[in-house]
This record gives structure tokens, C-alpha cells and sequence, in this order.
């Protein structure tokens, strides 16, 4: 049954005093409100119960909150994990690329060390049995034989118009 409006003021107001009243108190309070010794010891009780349960509940609310902000972090850790996996994945094909190119160029740079060969006119090579440039090697190779044409082994400099 529901207490009277007073009576609930008069035990709401001995509770917030003490949660667990004993002996004369629980005797005092009971009077004061009008009630059995029993009917407030089991009040106080129940008040407890209901608060411990309210605290329970606010803190099983903080915890889900808690719960869903963990949760949308560790999504948030996975994707940025799946991006760093695609990205090695990218890097680690861009350096087999770059060995398999960079083979090539020392496989072309051992091929003219023992062919002992001037360094090729074009980019595909000059005369009988030149070995082409791979494309790796363009960007020297050119410059290379531009320097080598305009050198003047007499005074050992390089010709003013390559500057």
C-alpha cells in the first residue's frame, strides 16, 4: 500500500540521517510516522533495496555508454588496421617491382661492364650486339652520352654548352 504523503517525508528524512537505524531509533522513527517497529525496519529495507538498484542501474547505464564508445574505437582501430595492411600490401608490390627493376638495371650495367662497349647513342642501342638500355637507365643514360660527346680530352673540361 502507498504511505501518506507526511509519513514518507518523516522516513525519507530519517534515511537521508541514517540508512541503517537501530534499536531507539527505529523505535523513534516508527512513532514519529506512525508506524509498527517492523513496518519501518522493513521500509528501510526496501529503501535500501531501491536504491541500491537505482545505483546499480546508473552505473549499468555509464558502463554501456562506456561499452559503445570502447567499441566504436576498436572499429575505428580496425579499419585504420585494414588500411595499414592495404597500404604494405601496395608498398610491399611497389619493392618487388622495384627489385625486379632494379635487377634488370644491374643485369643491363653487368652486360656492358663485360661487353666493355661505349655506352649506347639511343635508348635502343647502337651497332651490332649493344645492349638496349632498360628504361630504369634512360634518365642517365642520355645525359651520359651527352656529356661523354662533349668532352675535350685536350683541356680535360666538359664543353660550355651543356650548362
Amino acid at each position: 500500500r502507498s504511505l501518506d504523503p507526511e509519513v514518507r517525508r518523516v522516513l525519507d528524512a530519517a534515511f537521508e540521517g541514517n540508512e541503517r537505524p537501530r534499536g531507539e531509533q527505529v523505535r523513534a522513527i516508527a512513532r514519529q510516522a506512525g508506524l509498527t517497529e517492523n513496518q519501518c525496519r522493513i521500509w528501510f529495507q526496501n529503501k535500501r533495496q531501491r536504491e541500491k538498484a537505482q545505483q546499480l542501474d546508473e552505473s549499468n547505464a555509464q558502463l554501456r555508454a562506456q561499452n559503445e564508445v570502447l567499441a566504436m574505437y576498436v572499429r575505428a582501430l580496425r579499419e585504420n588496421n585494414q588500411r595499414r595492411e592495404d597500404m604494405n600490401v601496395r608498398f610491399m608490390e611497389d619493392i618487388h617491382s622495384a627489385d625486379r627493376e632494379f635487377a634488370g638495371v644491374v643485369a643491363y650495367l653487368e652486360r656492358r661492364l663485360h661487353q666493355r662497349q661505349a655506352p649506347p647513342t639511343t635508348a635502343r642501342g647502337a651497332g651490332p650486339g649493344a645492349v638496349p638500355v632498360p628504361p630504369a637507365l634512360s634518365y642517365i643514360v642520355a645525359p651520359a652520352q651527352a656529356a661523354a660527346a662533349a668532352f675535350d680530352p685536350g683541356s680535360m673540361n666538359i664543353a660550355m654548352s651543356l650548362l
